[in-house]
């Protein structure tokens, strides 16, 4: 592949490569003013963007400017955090470990980590990288020592960290990350950054992507911005603790990622050698989630989710940490890729990446689906179990289910919904202007809680606990 530097707008810094004559063409012109606009507007400094079509990166651009108000331009050789992107690659890692026979996803993992608390320690890697561990979630930068090492978090959990018994129910957990990149640092007796390094970063000539700050500055690095009362403010650099990386604290390069994507659409192959063969392909590409738990119109998968975007067939996964934002978008039908990194937090990252992709393929348009017709407000009477708080982590509000008259209600976030019973352990909310989510409201296994599931997080009561 050779690359050629064809333009170098006022706002943008773009690279584009050569393409087979029967390939369509990718036209950035529409995407290119959406993104000047946005820029120009004040709303973020820059982003950057490259497009993969099979084996082939065929489109990457920087757009705007390394500081607000600077005059360096971005290009996409400059590094951004990719926040929780990073989460399918550490998947993927301990997938290939499981591929190869070095480790079984299915243990527990005190099989590899000693000295760990009874409440954690039949946890399984499987479950770590799924989001069922019942690990709740919290910051796990903001929590811990700079110093504290992978395996020294992994011993500090203790049942205070299990808010709903492992494999019951799907919610998001960055902790549960930390312990997978303790198991990753325990299989490999390395490093978890050596071992990522070793096991996909140098295979895949990811050669920007690193997790210390002076070497991403070295790189360039990209300054993370925030919205403070319609002004952009940098969030000053800063290193990560040792126990965050593996929930997201990677610096890269959109080519970087772009490398992974062209690896990942072709099975794992990537310029004529295997980094990952047909199994642990087979096993990304496969929901893990059992349908029955979710609420979701997706799946999820060793870091990836899995379900639809605009009507095509997609993997994705979403990042944000403060200053910046991410996303990886695959189309496996489209052979497409797509990563976008943006140093601050308003881009409409979900048109942009419309943008893109309607190129190659009449997407659907995203509406509310209209809710569930004929369903009756749920009955005081089936409802006596389920009122009372549910919990998460102390900075997440909570959710409570109370009966105000006749009707049951469901609080979240300061909206009331209605309550309707769909079916088994569905219910849906319906809020006062129509808007509509689906609940999931079960008891675990063992008994021991009770849990709301909403989007990506469970909150939970113990079932001894007075409502």
């Amino acid at each position: 592949m050779r690359l050629l530097n064809l333009l170098t707008p006022a706002l943008a810094f773009l690279f584009t490569l050569t393409a087979s004559a029967e390939e369509p063409q990718f036209d950035p012109g529409e995407l290119s003013s959406y993104m000047e606009g946005e820029i120009r507007s004040g709303r973020v400094p820059g982003a950057a963007i490259a497009v993969v079509r099979g084996s082939e990166v065929i489109y990457a651009a920087g757009f705007g400017a390394t500081q607000a108000g600077g005059e360096e331009q971005l290009t996409p050789r400059h590094a951004f955090r990719s926040a929780s992107t990073l989460k399918m690659m550490v998947g993927l890692a301990l997938v290939r470990l499981h591929e190869q026979g070095r480790l079984d996803l299915h243990a527990p993992i005190s099989n590899y980590l000693s000295g760990l608390d009874p409440a954690i320690s039949h946890i399984t890697t499987h479950q770590l990288l799924n989001h069922i561990s019942g690990i709740l979630d919290t910051s796990v930068e903001h929590t811990t020592p700079h110093d504290m090492t992978l395996a020294e978090y992994a011993r500090s959990l203790d049942n205070s960290f299990v808010y709903v018994s492992p494999g019951a129910s799907f919610s998001y957990s960055n902790p549960g990350y930390a312990l997978a990149g303790a198991v990753l640092e325990a299989v490999t007796e390395m490093p978890f950054e050596e071992a990522m390094a070793d096991l996909l970063f140098e295979p895949l000539q990811m050669n920007r992507s690193t997790f210390s700050l002076s070497r991403a500055q070295d790189i360039g690095l990209a300054i993370g911005h925030r919205d403070q009362d319609g002004n952009l403010e940098v969030v000053p650099p800063a290193e990560n603790g040792l126990s965050a990386r593996p929930s997201g604290t990677l610096f890269s390069t959109v080519l970087d990622y772009a490398n992974f994507l062209v690896a990942f659409l072709d099975g794992g192959q990537f310029q004529e050698a295997e980094i990952w063969g047909e199994g642990a392909a087979s096993m990304m590409n496969t929901p893990q989630i059992p349908p029955a738990q979710l609420v979701t119109s997706y799946s999820y998968s060793y870091g990836l989710m899995i379900g639809q975007f605009h009507g095509q067939p997609a993997l994705f996964h979403t990042g944000g940490m403060p200053g910046y934002a991410s996303n990886v978008l695959i189309l496996p039908e489209l052979d497409l890729g797509v990563v976008l990194f943006s140093n601050g937090e308003a881009l409409d990252r979900m048109h942009v990446l419309y943008l893109i992709a309607s190129q190659f393929a009449e997407l659907e348009t995203a509406e509310q689906r209209p809710g569930p017709e004929g369903l009756e407000p749920l009955a005081r009477e089936a409802a006596a179990d389920l009122l009372g708080v549910y919990l998460q982590r102390d900075d997440l509000p909570t959710i409570r289910i109370f009966e105000q008259g006749e009707d049951i209600f469901l609080l979240n976030r300061g909206v009331r919904y209605r309550l309707h019973h769909e079916g088994g352990e569905f219910y849906i909310g319906i809020s006062d202007t129509g808007r509509w989510f689906r609940f999931r409201i079960a008891t675990t296994p063992d008994g021991r809680y009770r849990f709301v599931q909403w989007w990506i997080r469970s909150f939970a009561r113990p079932l001894s606990a007075e409502h």
